[in-house]
């Protein structure tokens, strides 16, 4: 599958007219150009091998007997390009795998990595999962693909406060690049809704697993860059967040199961960054992790974990 993206993403404001000038102003302030630079040409381009994976885990007791499902789904490889001038970029992604018939989950995100403010949205729909059920004393059962179904989406949002000294864009998108080491306190919202069916859970019987579930955080947390010598730059930041509202319903075999908030039901998303500037040329690798829980697993509990990670190498003219 290909997916073409246009996005606007670290302009320079003074170069844009009236509401577009202060919107691209508002999301890009001023930088104090002792610790970020803004690189000099105006052209950047990108190839990208980009690649993803969903672990889901669920435990919980039903009828006084414990069951355990752990799944995972096929690793999502791609080729992409992107092309960028003054912050307004074209990018095109393939998927070999999918174009061969050998990968059928869908996926879409987009991503806005700004100064000031950013997000970062998905959207996975699949059943390339495969896995394992354990049910009371009984071995674990293989769960085959098509077993399996998950459609799920997740939106994470952030805010920098120290927005003139520490650059997302220069560790996720490139547009920036950071001179001088330095950190800021992140704040934010997640948000996350899921629909799984597991079709065969108990041995191929029973009407299997069906659950819902939406809820949304409030994050917090640190970031930093760290500008080594050699024009070397390592990125990490990580954004805990504690579920504030929530919704879930969960039937297993037809029949309702006791799925109830217990604390901590957290979002917890981290980034990192590896970077080397060989002007025009740069080349490195970056990431994002997604961690969730919700549930008791004494009566109901389900885990997710999510990363996406790609490797780039790129030129600006």
């Amino acid at each position: 599958m290909a997916i073409l993206l246009l996005c606007a993403s670290s302009l320079n404001a003074q170069e844009q007219p009236g509401a577009w000038k202060r919107f691209v102003g508002f999301l890009s302030p001023g930088i104090d150009t002792a610790y970020v630079k803004k690189p000099a040409k105006k052209w950047r381009v990108q190839f990208k091998v980009p690649a993803s994976d969903i672990t889901l885990n669920v435990n919980g007791i039903n009828n006084d007997v414990p069951f355990e499902i752990n799944t995972r789904s096929d690793i999502r490889f791609s080729l992409s390009f992107s092309i960028n001038y003054r912050g307004l970029g074209f990018s095109l992604s393939v998927n070999p795998n999918s174009l061969a018939g050998k990968y059928t989950d869908f996926n879409l995100g987009f991503t806005g990595y700004g100064s000031r403010f950013g997000i970062e949205a998905y959207y996975h729909r699949g059943d390339s999962f495969k896995g394992t059920i354990k049910s009371g004393e009984n071995g674990s059962i293989p769960l085959d693909k098509g077993t399996v179904f998950q459609r799920s989406s997740q939106i994470n949002t952030y805010w920098v406060l120290n927005r003139r000294r520490f650059s997302f864009p220069a560790a996720m998108t490139r547009s920036r690049i950071q001179t001088k080491s330095a950190g800021s306190f992140l704040a934010g919202l997640s948000s996350r809704w899921q629909s799984l069916n597991v079709n065969e859970i108990s041995a191929g019987q029973g009407n299997g697993l069906v659950l819902r579930y939406y809820a949304v955080t409030l994050s917090a947390g640190y970031g930093y860059n760290w500008a080594l010598p050699k024009n070397w730059m390592i990125h990490i930041s990580a954004m805990p967040g504690f579920v504030v509202l929530s919704s879930r319903k969960c039937r297993l075999d037809g029949a309702p199961l006791d799925w109830r908030y217990h604390f901590p039901e957290v979002i917890i998303t981290g980034r990192g960054a590896v970077i080397h500037e060989m002007d025009p040329m740069f080349l490195g690798l970056s990431m994002v992790f997604n961690y969730s829980n919700s549930g008791n697993p004494q009566l109901l509990q389900v885990k997710n974990t999510q990363w996406s990670a790609q490797v780039f190498i790129g030129v600006r003219f």
